[in-house]
């Protein structure tokens, strides 16, 4: 598969001025001027699939756009679901979808979604697309871990993109030589690289935003029950520290700790020291909220880091380990099995013995 050509492509700037519900990307939105046909025409969607795709993401998008037709009662918007294989396709649970069939460059609508899936990186036609929608100036929208084959395409140090936060610990690992934001969506010469999950539905509301009137806006977020939507430019909440309703703060904050320095990680009387608590003080904070000591906290973080490399990456498990702070394989191998039952090898076995059951 070739790469994209990034050399002359320049990161779109943000306008941070609040117009109606939602800020807007300067060059990231669909508008009438720029709509191919009839003004009067539905907006048309391409919806790409693949085997394994997320439904959380497929239904968000469509929840969207059904809902603002609805409000609007004139069938502004219309979409079709596609994929490299038409028929019937599963999501990761098996929830099936009707799909079109996808073909290179051809029949391209106002705008492509990809959802994100586990065979994202089986790569079919949406590359193309993505370069024949590129190429003639109709935005394109990619979610998770569509986002994350894209940076892996998109190799050149002059570009700004985003994905998943749990998908950036891969990425920089892999070696990508552009800039990694943790900002909910990033634009980059027409395409959106979106964090996608739950802000779905709010990064779809961006980008019908200009063709839809500010009260009928306001009416989709509320039916939606969306309170506020928020900009492309907000950070994801990334890592469990984030959860502000659900943890104590001093505790939140040693998991922050914790999360960034699987690499390297530290005493936890260092991390205590930081806190402003005592080692025995965290101690009882962990057991308390937790059920655990603070250091199997600490390594199944690590674990679990160490899992998304194993499973999505191809690197060597020796670059597991030091990635997340183990001391050799077999260390890595070890604390693996106690969480996961088994070992990376069979990991890596199993997600094989799936892709071979799907090809």
């Amino acid at each position: 598969m070739g790469s994209f050509d990034a050399t002359n492509a320049h990161p779109a700037t943000p306008d941070l001025a609040l117009k109606g519900l939602v800020y807007r990307m300067v060059d990231f939105k669909i508008n009438r001027s720029g709509l191919r046909g009839d003004q009067d025409s539905p907006v048309t969607f391409e919806i790409h699939v693949q085997p394994g795709f997320s439904h959380l993401e497929l239904s968000g998008v469509l929840t969207v756009l059904r809902t603002a037709n609805d409000i609007l009662n004139d069938g502004r918007f219309s979409w079709r679901i596609t994929s490299d294989a038409p028929g019937l396709v599963s999501s990761i649970d098996t929830l099936l979808v009707r799909t079109e069939p996808s073909i290179a460059d051809h029949l391209l609508s106002d705008c492509l979604i990809v959802v994100g899936g586990a065979d994202c990186a089986a790569f079919g036609s949406w590359p193309k697309r993505v370069r024949a929608m590129r190429r003639d100036r109709r935005p394109v929208m990619l979610f998770s871990e569509a986002a994350s084959q894209y940076i892996k395409f998109v190799d050149h140090p002059d570009v700004t993109l985003t994905t998943h936060w749990r998908d950036m610990p891969i990425l920089t690992e892999a070696g990508f030589r552009g800039e990694l934001t943790t900002r909910l969506g990033e634009v980059h010469d027409g395409v959106m690289t979106c964090a996608g999950e739950s802000y779905v539905m709010e990064a779809t509301i961006h980008l019908i935003a200009d063709l839809v009137e500010p009260d009928a806006l306001g009416l989709l977020a509320n039916q939606l029950l969306i309170e506020n939507v928020r900009g492309f430019e907000r950070d994801q909440p990334k890592g469990i520290s984030g959860g502000e309703n659900f943890l104590e703060k001093r505790l939140r904050q040693a998991i922050a700790i914790m999360e960034r320095t699987t690499e390297e990680p530290q005493q936890i009387s260092q991390i205590a020291n930081q806190v402003g608590v005592s080692p025995r003080q965290l101690e009882r904070l962990f057991n308390l909220h937790l059920n655990q000591s603070p250091a199997k906290f600490y390594r199944t973080i690590r674990v679990k880091r160490a899992h998304i490399m194993i499973t999505e990456t191809k690197l060597r498990l020796a670059e597991v380990a030091i990635a997340c702070g183990f001391a050799s394989t077999s260390s890595l191998s070890q604390a693996y099995r106690k969480v996961y039952g088994r070992t990376p090898t069979q990991a890596t076995a199993q997600k094989n013995s799936r892709k071979n059951g799907r090809a």
